[in-house]
């Protein structure tokens, strides 16, 4: 993150999409982080037609345990 965003409850979080590449997550970053986090740190931001859906969360709930894997999207891809 470029400088810290907010969730709708004022903390800063971080934003995650289910979708990895393109749709509407498209443009936020040059890597992709796949996380597996449990369901009740996590808020519902958004959801899409196609079944796209984006979540926050508060950036003091995230644990090392929480981040999998990490690649780099090609440009193609943004």
């Amino acid at each position: 993150m470029k400088s810290p965003e907010l969730n709708a409850d004022g903390e800063p979080a971080a934003f995650f999409s289910t979708v990895p590449s393109g749709g509407q997550a498209s443009g936020y970053g040059e890597a992709v982080i796949h996380v597996r986090v449990p369901g009740e740190i996590t808020s519902l931001e958004d959801e899409f037609p196609g079944g796209e859906l984006h979540y926050s969360i508060p950036v003091r709930r995230l644990s090392p345990e929480h981040f999998v894997h990490e690649h780099s999207i090609s440009p193609s891809e943004r």
